[in-house]
């Protein structure tokens, strides 16, 4: 009798694992929630646009000075390639701006070249959202087409003729951008700075980086005088500071490559032209 009832609970119970599998919606196994912390159409209101300011801060931030040992900022490989360093690594993409023989394929460059692309074109996308909701003035955008400006000088001072400045279109789908002279670029750069300045909303800080920008960028252009005029307003004792963290992937760069790790070092008149900065 007792076996007879054993193996009665085992067929009824068989009968009902059959019957969950029946009625379970295999659809649903392939319905997740989406990992991204916040979705493009979260990008809206005060706390949408505050984020979307902070993520084009932080991507200018990691396209300029890096991470912490990763990845180089553009400061860092235009620094090793005019001897300001000299290469203490060991990866030989790095190595080859160390000694002026950067191949097509050096994937160091092509990443800090797509970085400061990112940066610019989400300086950029920041400030139109931003510009699009805002009620008066609001002196983020301003802080935003400055940076956009530093985008534009780094571009125009570290390669050659030829970048293009692609951007997205309403739909988010890519338009590529055409060639521009190094001329060109450089006069992107005075045109970001005075939409900067025009928007500054009276924040010194603002101002004072938009005409910083603005004069750099006409110093480049071979306009002195125009270039004396755009800073004359500016305090020799002002600067402009972007803030890091210690947190994975937001550290300085600058301080990780060189004092951490060691793979920049302090070069020693290096090349034909380079200064004794260990000496000194």
């Amino acid at each position: 009798m007792r076996t007879l009832m054993r193996r009665g609970s085992y067929l009824a119970l068989s009968g009902l694992l059959l019957l969950g599998v029946g009625a379970c919606d295999t659809g649903s196994l392939l319905e997740v929630e989406d990992p991204d912390i916040v979705l493009p159409g979260n990008l809206t209101g005060p706390t949408g646009l505050a984020t979307l300011r902070a993520g084009a801060i932080g991507d200018f931030a990691f396209a300029y000075a890096g991470d912490g040992g990763g990845t180089e900022g553009v400061v860092l490989m235009t620094g090793m390639f005019t001897d300001e360093y000299y290469h203490s690594g060991t990866f030989p993409t790095r190595r080859q701006f160390d000694r002026r023989d950067i191949r097509e394929d050096n994937g160091t460059a092509t990443g800090v070249f797509r970085n400061l692309q990112r940066a610019r074109q989400s300086l950029e996308t920041a400030a139109t959202a931003i510009a699009e909701s805002a009620e008066g003035g609001d002196e983020r955008i301003g802080e935003l087409l400055g940076l956009a400006s530093v985008t534009y000088n780094l571009f125009g001072e570290t390669y050659c003729s030829g970048v293009p400045f692609s951007n997205l279109d309403e739909s988010g789908n890519l338009v590529p951008g055409q060639p521009n002279t190094t001329a060109q670029v450089f006069e992107q750069a005075v045109q970001q700075a005075d939409a900067a300045l025009a928007a500054a909303n009276g924040d010194t800080d603002v101002q004072y980086l938009a005409a910083i920008q603005k004069g750099r960028a006409l110093l480049n252009l071979g306009r002195y005088a125009d270039a004396a005029t755009a800073v004359a307003s500016v305090p020799t004792d002002f600067n402009f500071r972007m803030t890091y963290s210690i947190a994975n992937g937001q550290e300085n760069g600058i301080y990780a490559f060189n004092a951490v790790f060691e793979r920049w070092s302090l070069p020693d008149g290096e090349g034909t032209n380079g200064i004794a900065w260990r000496t000194l």
